[in-house]
């Protein structure tokens, strides 16, 4: 894979998911880049140990090359001379000082000057007019000097090429300038561009320039004023072929738009392109794009910002990112302290319920969930008010008031019936189920669980709710888990790892291991179940998740009791105890247990 500091941040993400995640498969990865790369990721590679996070890379950094090796890259680009001649041999590797793309561009510019002909199938050399011939001293202004070397129209065309990207298309091309593709076979043999096997688009043949450097050269050559108007056509044509297809050409238009100083359909593509990734939980590119969407509204439009900054803390959520959400709800506070609006502070409250939640919080995520709710009926926020419900019932349900979570539990449907949005209200419906289902596995009805689960898969699939999915694979686990069916649990397992692998969500994935190593433990393989449960502390730890962590701790504690290490069953019971005294909430019965085991 070459040229990644050019790459985007997806492919990036691809690349290390396929570090940490394939090492059973014979794979290996040749990567190349500039040190810029390690700038954005810096994590990839520790420079002490030469390997990443996730798994081992060896760092390897290439310096120019030397002199014999140098020879031997002139000899092969000039191979069709019978002889390569020194002085030409000198010049070239001395420029280039170890190069190669720098020899690549002075073998074209010799040709372009006439120094070596090569309209033959055997070339030719014409040594004396290296005696007039100034050639520039640095690569990108040999670049420079080839592109004003070409004849009018095919500069021309190369500049407009330039607006479009390093990849563009003919069709495109033509949008900016009609006569243009007529000089693209012209470019295509003087190696400035070439074609691509497969397009993008039907119906029109996609290209590259030859490098992206040479890309960037000839992009610069281009007038404020030129660039302009060339991102203006660019945007129009991208909006007309793509029809909102795809996030990466949302995103493509949006960015010519913004360039050409279309500012208004350049935020409505980018919160599109945002919309889009996130969907698909491409969390990295969702983010990126609903910033780039924020910054351009300024301070315009304060209702819209509180709803970009509701889909970028739905992405923190997601990622685990516990002080960005902080930040996030701060700035969504603000905005709507100076602009009140009943239906998004209610939504706002909810958000902060959650978040209380994750970190264990019970007092602050009741008070927030009341506050919702109180807000959400007074304004009519359906969706609001039934996920502070839902949120009422996941309180009720820790502290064991079963009759409680399940009132919650009916009233939540009952708002979530009132949404007017179909797909909205098929889904806050979807999460109350999820949460009937675990209340029923709790109170022992677990045959009813199983079917209230397997309908809400099969609605989570159709709605294309992965989230959702999880939380329903979740509630076919525990089930099948306390009947002993554990071929059957870790079926379930088995399809959650992967879903919450390609939701990208630390919780999630800590959630899996958790029921990973229950299975463990059910099969009697007490050291596969201590490293699974090890492996969510981390995460839990790393995302803030405290009432978790104390829970995996009292999970850890009853295998070190069964592993017959009463010392570590010691230190994890205590951990366990201070984080749910600290968290101010009621001792759960294995708790107990675990201290009364240890005690005789």
């Amino acid at each position: 894979v070459e040229d990644l500091h050019w790459a985007d941040d997806s492919s990036l993400d691809l690349l290390q998911d396929l570090q940490a995640h394939a090492a059973e498969l014979p794979l290996a990865l040749l990567m190349t880049a500039r040190p810029p790369l390690l700038v954005r990721r810096p994590d990839w590679v520790k420079p002490e140990a030469a390997e990443t996070v996730d798994g081992p890379v060896s760092l390897m950094t290439l310096s120019p090359l030397p002199a014999d090796q140098s020879n031997k890259l002139v000899q092969a680009l000039l191979q069709r001379l019978s002889d390569v001649p020194p002085r030409l041999s000198d010049l070239i590797v001395g420029r280039a000082e170890g190069n190669p793309y720098y020899m690549e561009e002075l073998v074209r510019r010799l040709i372009d000057d006439g120094v070596i002909d090569a309209t033959g199938p055997q070339w030719t050399v014409q040594l004396h007019r290296l005696d007039t011939l100034r050639l520039p001293t640095t690569l990108v202004g040999l670049l420079q000097a080839r592109l004003d070397a070409l004849p009018a129209g095919e500069r021309a065309a190369a500049r407009q090429a330039s607006v479009i990207g390093h990849i563009f298309w003919d069709d495109a091309l033509q949008a900016l300038d009609a006569r243009a593709p007529q000089a693209l076979p012209a470019l295509q043999r003087a190696a400035f561009v070439k074609a691509r096997e497969s397009s993008d688009f039907e119906g029109t043949p996609e290209r590259q320039f030859d490098h992206h450097l040479l890309h960037q050269v000839t992009y610069e050559t281009l007038l404020k004023a030129e660039r302009k108007v060339g991102h203006g056509a660019a945007a129009r044509w991208l909006q007309e072929r793509t029809k909102g297809r795809g996030a990466e050409f949302l995103a493509m238009t949006g960015e010519h738009a913004e360039r050409a100083g279309q500012t208004a359909l350049a935020i409505d593509c980018f919160e599109q392109a945002g919309t889009k990734a996130t969907e698909r939980y491409v969390n990295t590119a969702a983010e990126a794009h609903f910033r780039r969407a924020l910054s351009l509204l300024g301070e315009s439009e304060p209702m819209r910002r509180v709803d970009l900054l509701s889909h970028l803390e739905q992405i923190a959520d997601t990622v685990g990112d516990r002080p960005g959400q902080d930040a996030l709800l701060a700035d969504m506070n603000a905005l709507l302290q100076r602009h009140p609006d009943d239906q998004r502070q209610a939504h706002m409250l909810w958000l902060m319920a959650r978040l209380a939640s994750r970190r264990g919080d019970s007092v602050a995520e009741a008070r927030l969930a009341r506050q919702c709710f109180d807000l959400a009926e007074r304004c009519g926020a359906a969706e609001s008010a039934a996920m502070a419900q839902r949120q009422l019932a996941w309180l009720r349900i820790v502290r064991q008031d079963y009759p409680t979570a399940e009132m919650h539990i009916e009233i939540g449907l009952s708002w979530a019936g009132r949404i007017a949005l179909e797909v909205t209200r098929a889904t806050t419906e979807a999460e109350l189920l999820n949460t009937l289902s675990f209340f029923l596995v709790l109170t022992r009805r677990l045959q009813e669980s199983r079917r209230t689960s397997v309908a809400v898969l099969a609605r989570a699939e159709a709605l294309g709710r992965p989230l959702l999915q999880l939380n329903a694979l979740h509630n076919l686990v525990t089930p099948a888990s306390m009947l002993g069916w554990w071929e059957e649990a870790a079926r379930w397992c088995e399809q959650a790892h992967a879903l919450a692998r390609a939701v990208g969500s630390p919780r999630e994935i800590a959630n899996v291991q958790n029921r990973l190593a229950t299975i463990a433990e059910g099969l009697g393989d007490l050291d596969a179940a201590e490293r699974w449960y090890q492996e969510g502390l981390v995460i839990r730890r790393a995302t803030d998740d405290r009432r978790m962590e104390a829970i995996t701790l009292r999970c850890l504690t009853q295998v070190h009791l069964d592993q017959g290490d009463a010392q570590k069953a010691m230190d994890c019971c205590d951990q366990s105890l201070s984080l749910h005294q600290a968290l101010k909430e009621q001792l759960e019965a294995c708790v107990v247990g675990a201290l009364a085991a240890l005690c005789q």
